[in-house]
């Protein structure tokens, strides 16, 4: 029998370290053992011709149970969870030695090697160690919100593309689901439109990418032992690029590395094709860099959780919190997700906590706007203010959400194209890098050194080559040689 390893190395197991391992459970609480109490247990295992120390562990447990041994099973797990923590904290002691070493913070980095990271300091580190359970932190909160919002398929769905490496039996069919994946979350209805992404759907993928918006491919970015990166750059208000989501198509590198065949119809053994893909809470974060003003988040409509709050103005008064729930099941027979705050704060407090929040559209009303029929809307990301009949209250908040809509993502486009810059010469490019924060579009050789020059000379990193290529120039922006594509260039969080 082999046994996977927890390092991922395949070796023989050996049948008595099962042995072992069971004694040792009834040894600490004390219940009597012998060679027909391991066979009985033995007996309940499912062992294949090749198993993980995990699964094989698991079936231990079931196996004791299984046999009325609770007490024992129980400490097994206990054993189990201790090693467990104590593996833990000794890979994340290692962690910190190795990124002593490490050339720069990227490569130091557990989880996102090809990160535009160079400083190594305590903060970095220190983000970098516990970054695997933030991970699973915001996984849970995401994976909570989607399944209250769209339900509990939707969220499975959303797991499922985050957890899954799937293999493929050639090229070909490897393209087209990792490249409509992204457009499958519902919190991106536009692809990355509602945050300024760079470039339209691609042409020489419209047999596989359907709706697919917004696909750029990556240089240096790309994953190491990828056959291709693609990804989606946006713009921050501050000039800085971020890379907002990454699809890597592995080819069959990785399956030649590690063994990982098919037989084929031709009963042939081949290597499968790998993709990896999934957009992360660093979209939230875009989202947030993006729109958000000193006052808070500013969210796009579409993507917002509530997309209007209805506040009562003096909800004391008779009537007030009673018309104010009527106008909540207006609303939300329309479509809208809406809630009433009627808590004890007063108004003030109650509009400076929806413009933290981000939440799209105030809605107040109070006696006099009773009396009138009216309410009045406020918009979060202009403030402008409507005063609409109850009757159209419902039809125009709709309207505002609407425009709301279109109106951040040119806003997003405005600034992203405003601050796009061409460069035809190295002095130029260096002058622009350093002087006018956002992108440069220069042209490029192909050639590693040319990326590795620029990174050292002014900490501006290749972000991606677009599909839809200009043609600036004959030679690339650092050597002067024939250049190959044009590419955008910028500095990077």
């Amino acid at each position: 029998m082999l046994v996977i390893k927890r390092d991922k190395k395949v070796e023989p197991f050996d049948v008595n370290k099962i042995d072992a391992a069971i004694t040792k459970a009834f040894n600490a609480v004390n219940e009597p053992i012998d060679s027909d109490i391991l066979q009985d247990i033995k007996d309940e295992l499912y062992v294949n011709n090749i198993v993980s120390v995990e699964e094989l562990q698991d079936q231990l447990e079931k196996a004791l149970m299984a046999c009325d041994y609770y007490d024992v099973a129980k400490a097994f797990i206990l054993y189990r969870r201790k090693r467990a923590e104590s593996r833990a904290l000794n890979e994340k002691k290692q962690f910190i030695k190795d990124y002593a070493k490490a050339k720069n913070a990227a490569t130091g980095s557990k989880y996102d090697a090809n990160a535009n990271v160079t400083e190594k300091n305590i903060v970095t580190l220190n983000g970098e160690l516990f970054k695997g359970d933030v991970i699973k932190v915001n996984r849970a909160i995401l994976t909570d919100k989607i399944r209250e919002l769209y339900g509990e398929e939707l969220a499975k769905e959303y797991i499922r593309m985050l957890e899954q490496h799937l293999l493929y039996k050639h090229d070909e069919t490897s393209i087209m689901p990792y490249c409509v994946a992204i457009t499958m979350y519902p919190f991106l209805l536009e692809g990355l439109q509602p945050i300024g992404g760079l470039s339209a759907r691609p042409k020489n993928l419209d047999s596989f990418c359907g709706m697919f918006v917004n696909l750029v491919f990556a240089i240096s970015s790309q994953f190491a032992g990828a056959v291709a990166t693609y990804t989606i750059e946006s713009l921050m208000h501050v000039g800085k690029a971020l890379q907002s989501g990454t699809s890597h198509n592995f080819g069959d590198g990785f399956a030649k590395a590690f063994g990982i065949q098919y037989t084929d119809k031709d009963n042939t053994l081949k290597y499968v094709h790998q993709t990896s893909w999934g957009m992360t809470t660093r979209m939230i974060g875009a989202i947030i860099m993006v729109h958000g003003d000193n006052s808070g988040l500013v969210l796009p409509p579409r993507i917002a959780p509530t997309q209007a709050v209805i506040i009562p103005i003096q909800q004391r008064k008779e009537g007030v919190l009673e018309k104010a729930d009527e106008l909540f099941a207006a609303l939300k027979a329309a479509g809208i997700r809406v809630k009433v705050d009627d808590t004890d704060r007063s108004p003030g407090f109650k509009f400076a906590e929806q413009e933290m929040r981000g939440i799209p559209v105030r809605i107040e009303c109070g006696p006099k706007d009773i009396e009138n029929g009216q309410a009045v809307i406020c918009r979060r990301d202009t403030r402008e203010k409507y005063v609409v009949s109850f009757e159209e209250l419902a039809a125009k908040v709709q309207e505002v959400l609407d425009t709301m809509q279109k109106d951040m993502l040119e806003r997003a486009r405005a600034h992203r194209d405003a601050h796009t810059y061409v460069a035809t010469n190295y002095e130029e490019f260096k002058d622009t890098i350093n002087n006018k924060p956002g992108f440069v579009k220069a042209m490029w050789c192909g050639n590693r050194e040319c990326e590795d020059k620029i990174k050292e000379d002014v900490q501006a990193t290749s972000r991606c080559m677009p599909f839809e290529q200009e043609h600036l120039s004959d030679v690339c922006v650092c050597c002067g040689k024939p250049a190959k594509k044009m590419v955008y260039w910028g500095r990077a969080y």
